[in-house]
């Protein structure tokens, strides 16, 4: 299978480290120029930008990707992702299945 992983704290970094140990083909997105740099460093395939942006997205392979995972710990950001993987889905006809991090059951809904 084929991964993203939007952000890459702690949630997303685990995240993605537990895919790449189990030879996933993995890619992470994170704004931080510094976390881009040092993931690269320790050998993951990382891109610097904001993952609310559908170019970050579409560079960073979401039209190949079979699961995406929104690490975000805002619901704010997390909600705009949804959105934007919404249009991407219709305008190229993809389905990646999407897993986002939600901390209270008003956000689950919502998200959904």
């Amino acid at each position: 299978m084929v991964y993203l992983v939007l952000g890459c704290g702690d949630v997303g970094f685990s995240i993605a480290s537990k895919l790449k140990e189990s030879r996933a083909d993995v890619t992470v997105v994170d704004i931080d120029k510094k976390n881009v740099e040092r993931l690269k460093k320790i050998g993951f395939r990382a891109v610097l930008g904001d993952f609310r942006n559908p170019e970050t997205l579409l560079g960073a392979g979401i039209k190949n990707s079979e699961m995406v995972f929104i690490t975000s710990s805002y619901f704010s950001v997390t909600s705009e992702v949804l959105k934007v993987i919404n249009k991407l889905k219709e305008e190229f006809g993809i389905d990646p299945v999407v897993v986002a991090r939600i901390s209270d059951d008003g956000e689950r809904d919502e998200a959904k």
